[in-house]
């Protein structure tokens, strides 16, 4: 299953590492144990909070967000990541 969409951030705690804009995850395995595969295209980004630790990963689901936390995403301009488990959405 692949999931597309445009917006999102990566998150430092309450701080923002990075803007995203087009993004896609891909699942893979079965509930409990989901996880997910994140590409993303980054907009604009913090060069200091983008190499801090732990990052959480918020997409933009139509109105809501979908949010990951204890990843580590790698890249430049375009990133990749693990999202494990269920997002929390709000």
């Amino acid at each position: 299953m692949k999931i597309a969409g445009t917006g999102g951030e990566v998150r430092v705690g309450y701080q923002r590492a990075a803007m995203l804009g087009k993004w896609s995850i891909t699942a893979s395995g079965y509930q409990p144990q989901t996880s997910y595969t994140l590409n993303a295209a980054v907009v604009d980004r913090d060069e200091y909070w983008f190499y801090q630790y732990p990052h959480a990963v918020s997409l933009s689901m139509g109105n809501r967000q979908w949010l990951w936390h204890n990843v580590t995403v790698t890249g430049d301009t375009t990133i990749t990541g693990e999202l494990t488990g269920s997002p929390l959405i709000t």
